[in-house]
């Protein structure tokens, strides 16, 4: 599946030249969608699992040293946008 038109539908919210540079749209929709699928309903559980599962990073198009948003980013951006 293609994930990159999320980026498209939200650059405008988004500012290239202030602050420091944002997380990954994708990756912050991926992370409860794989939720989802694995039937994993909390956020720090959820968290935990891609920080020691390669195929779920491999999916987020993480690296093993790329951090992870943590379960606090990930319940606000779910509560608040999705």
């Amino acid at each position: 599946m293609d994930f990159e038109f999320i980026r498209d539908r939200v650059r405008h919210l988004y500012c290239s030249s202030n602050g420091c540079p944002a997380l990954d749209p994708v990756a912050l929709f991926k992370m409860p969608f794989l939720g989802y699928l694995f039937g994993i309903h909390s956020a720090r559980q959820l968290v935990r699992e891609i920080q020691v599962n390669v195929a779920y990073r491999r999916f987020l198009r993480c690296n093993l040293t790329d951090g992870i948003p943590g379960a606090s980013t990930l319940g606000q951006n779910c509560r608040r946008r999705i």
